[in-house]
């Protein structure tokens, strides 16, 4: 065999087995694994990320029970309430704790604040723009005047 006819049977042999390891990578559910995996490591860091939100509007250093809800990814609830988000006093990073809420949202909601004075109703928070019923209704809740 010549050395150029040895180079393509190499490379046809190393090309042969990566699709039967892939193929086996497949057949043993790995991908399916991995994907699991990441789902978990996701929800541990917000939970992480609640516990330390409680942790220092609370002042406490001691555990919080936080319960998972079977079937929803997402969504996570607690046993414990946060303190709710007063919308005439609040600043930028304490209305970015809110879902839905971005740096752009809440540097309009402070602006809108600025301009016409405080919230009377937290139904007024729908004038700003960028919030609408939708976001309202997620949000009303966990806010106050």
């Amino acid at each position: 065999m010549t050395p150029q006819e040895k180079l393509i049977l190499k490379f046809l042999l190393t090309t042969f087995i990566i699709g039967l390891v892939i193929g086996w990578v497949r057949s043993r559910g790995f991908l399916e694994l991995l994907d699991q995996t990441e789902k978990a490591k996701n929800t541990a860091d917000k939970i992480e990320a609640i516990v330390q939100k409680k942790q220092s509007s609370i002042g406490k250093t001691d555990k919080t029970e936080v319960k998972i809800m079977e079937g929803e990814d997402d969504k996570v609830s607690s046993d414990i309430p946060f303190p709710k988000v007063n919308l005439n006093s609040a600043n930028k990073e304490e209305l970015m704790s809110l879902p839905r809420i971005g740096p752009a949202i809440a540097e309009r909601i402070i602006i809108y604040r600025n301009d016409y004075g405080k919230f009377q109703e937290i139904e007024d928070l729908v004038k700003v723009k960028g919030i609408g019923p939708k976001t309202l209704a997620k949000i009303q809740d966990l806010i106050t005047i």
